[in-house]
This record gives structure tokens, C-alpha cells and sequence, in this order.
């Protein structure tokens, strides 16, 4: 066994790398729920998802907006309905296919995510302020790393091959 003895105890759950990212996502969501009732937004953090991901990507499908990986196709069209009924998203018919229907910001939309986005940027350079650039850069390639092998492990996506 290699120096990494410690990732393998099993009596100290705070040594747990699983535990301690589940930690963190858990601090992340509770911030980001605190965050958007202080700017006065009463949505949930998947509404708010669904919103940036609208904004980003205007014209996008339902199917679009569902996270692939997880197939959470039916959350949301709930998610989606909810922010339709709140007149902060509406949909389109596709002219191009017909059972499709585009996504896009209402008006009421686009003015809280001209205010929103910006206030996000700025809580994300504060959440950062302690990381350089290339200590994100390698955080990211670890969590991708450890979302692909769990994704793996999971049966989520097939296992790598190796094969080109």
C-alpha cells in the first residue's frame, strides 16, 4: 500500500474524503439558501439552477436543462412548471419540431437574473478569495475525476476502457 493508508481508515469519518465533500456540498447549499432569501428571491437552489442554466442557454429544451448523468428529467419539468406558474420563465413551441418547446426568461426573468448574476459573481470571488487560480483548477480536475469514477462505480455511464 502506498502513502495513502489514510484514505482507507474507517474510524474517523472526518477522514473520509466522501464525507467531507458531502460536507461541504451540504455548507454550499445552506449558503446559496441563505444567500438568495437575503437578495429576496424565493426560489429553491434547483429553481435557481434552472434559471442560470435559461439565462445561458436561451431557447433550450426541458431535456436540455435535466442533468444527464442523473436523468432527472421529470424534477424538472416540476422545477420548470413552478417557475413558469411564478412568470419568471415561459415556453415556446419549437417552430422547427413541434413536440419540442424552447425555454426561455420572461421579462420579470431577465430583470432578477441582471441583478442575480452579477451578486452570484461576486459571492463565488468571496467563496474563492483563499484559493489561487491554479488550486481551483486542480480542485476541478479532482472533482471531475472522483464524479466520473462514482458515476462509474455507480452504473451511471459505462466504465472507461482505455481503448481509443
Amino acid at each position: 500500500m502506498n502513502d495513502q493508508a489514510w484514505l482507507y481508515e474507517t474510524d474517523d469519518l472526518h477522514k473520509a474524503l466522501a464525507f467531507r465533500v458531502q460536507r461541504a456540498s451540504r455548507v454550499l447549499r445552506v449558503h446559496l439558501s441563505r444567500f438568495l432569501a437575503d437578495f429576496g428571491l424565493d426560489v429553491s437552489q434547483e429553481q435557481y439552477f434552472i434559471l442560470f442554466k435559461v439565462q445561458a442557454q436561451p431557447g433550450c429544451s426541458q431535456s436540455d436543462l435535466a442533468d444527464r448523468l442523473l436523468g432527472d428529467y421529470p424534477n424538472v419539468t416540476r422545477l420548470v412548471d413552478s417557475l413558469v406558474e411564478r412568470g419568471l420563465i415561459e415556453r415556446r413551441p419549437d417552430p422547427a419540431d413541434r413536440r419540442r418547446h424552447a425555454v426561455y426568461l420572461t421579462d420579470q426573468g431577465h430583470q432578477i437574473a441582471e441583478r442575480l448574476i452579477p451578486a452570484i459573481l461576486e459571492q463565488r470571488r468571496k467563496l474563492y478569495a483563499d484559493l489561487t487560480a491554479d488550486e481551483i483548477e486542480v480542485f476541478r480536475t479532482i472533482i471531475d475525476k472522483i464524479e466520473s469514477r462514482a458515476a462509474q462505480l455507480a452504473g451511471l455511464i459505462p466504465p472507461e476502457t482505455g481503448e481509443e
